[in-house]
């Protein structure tokens, strides 16, 4: 349905122009129906979703027009069959439900995509940001979602949606599908970021987390027991796992255990500060990095851990933007320079170019003319 909504309205200005002017008559907002198949899957989908969910009655009432007998001049048969196809999936009231509980879904999957495109994503907050989706989308295997709750409340009501009256309206929650789609999902995701799950060796950098702790109070002797053994098997594996990389800078497990209750006490009273800056705070500090020796190679590795590959998506938009077609004699290592610039360097409006230009002045062989037009002789001999 979705592409031959994009079929219909992308090889045909006409149809584009009749879209508009019947949501100008409308007073409705409208967006032209866009492609689902592209580079990005997720946002392509998403997009073609949400204009059809957005621009409803106003794609029944030009489907509608298109489908009319008394249409003129009568559309060709191709047209004619994918409009009254188009119409009998928008006007099927299970069809419309699901459509929304898409929506809904790929709402809760967008906010994941967005947190794994952040350039500064840790490790803590990929493992949190998987199980908040985790968490809204098995909550759409029991309950509707804002969207689906919207339409099946309009249409439980007054049979009507945004205008378009539905003839026999079912009641259908679709249970059985949802739950189908959302278990689907949840595989896929636990298949695609499985070491990102509790029992996965990134996951356990979690217990350098002050937020994930236990409460201590030192009244209550089960509470701070509790405490002082919480991470203590995930600081273990961790060590075991590193242990080449400890043993090089000479540390041994035990070591890292015995600093790792120091450094809860050190955390305890900062779980507000995000654990990149309490990182830094140590790692930067001399008397700290002396204080937690064992532990800074466990931070380094915390603080390099590539969690995401946006930023390497980004240098590939950046190429393409820099190397144009008329840039194609640039040397790798100048696009080089440039890429890096473009990722790397400062904005524009904090830039001092004083020192580039002042260099570009004074390392050349050949003289420097800025001012020099070499049309202003042929122009003087013409007039």
């Amino acid at each position: 349905m979705l592409k031959n909504l994009y079929d219909q309205y992308h090889y045909s200005p006409k149809a584009v122009r009749e879209l508009r002017m019947i949501a100008e008559a409308l007073e409705e907002k409208v967006l032209k129906p866009s492609n689902l198949h592209g580079a990005r899957w997720l946002p392509y989908v998403h997009r073609a979703i949400k204009i059809v969910c957005d621009s409803y009655p106003v794609l029944i009432a030009h489907f509608e027009d298109m489908a009319s007998v008394e249409r003129f001049p009568k559309p060709s048969a191709a047209v004619l069959g994918r409009a009254k196809q188009v119409l009998s999936y928008l006007k099927g009231c299970d069809n419309l439900l699901f459509l929304h509980f898409m929506c809904d879904v790929f709402n809760h999957l967008a906010t994941l995509s967005k947190m794994f495109q952040k350039v500064d994503l840790t490790v803590c907050q990929a493992v949190e940001s998987q199980e908040a989706c985790f968490w809204e989308l098995t909550s759409l295997r029991v309950d509707m979602g804002p969207q689906m709750a919207k339409v099946n409340q309009a249409i439980k009501e007054t049979g009507v949606y945004k205008g378009v009256r539905f003839q026999n309206p079912t009641h259908n929650m679709l249970e059985a599908e949802r739950i189908e789609v959302i278990d689907l999902i949840i595989n896929h995701l636990e298949e695609r970021l499985k070491d990102l799950q509790q029992g996965g060796m990134v996951a356990k950098f979690r217990a350098f987390d002050p937020s994930s702790w236990p409460a201590c109070n030192r009244a209550d002797p089960v509470e701070n027991e509790r405490f002082r053994q919480c991470g203590v098997d995930e600081m273990r594996e961790m060590a075991t796992f590193y242990q080449e990389l400890l043993r090089k800078a000479g540390i041994e497990v035990d070591e890292v255990l015995a600093e790792y209750n120091h450094y809860k006490i050190f955390a305890k009273g900062r779980a507000a500060v995000p654990m990149r800056e309490l990182f830094m705070s140590v790692l930067q500090s001399e008397e700290r990095r002396e204080r937690f020796k064992s532990l800074a190679p466990l931070m380094e590795v915390y603080l390099i851990l590539p969690v995401n590959t946006a930023v390497c998506e980004r240098g590939f938009s950046t190429m393409k933007r820099v190397k144009t077609d008329w840039r194609s004699s640039l040397s790798s290592l100048q696009l080089q320079r440039l890429m890096f610039l473009s990722v790397e360097g400062p904005p524009l409006d904090k830039f001092n170019a004083e020192a580039a230009v002042h260099r570009w002045w004074t390392t050349c062989q050949r003289q420097r003319r800025p001012g020099f037009n070499p049309w202003e002789y042929r122009q003087g001999s013409e007039n």
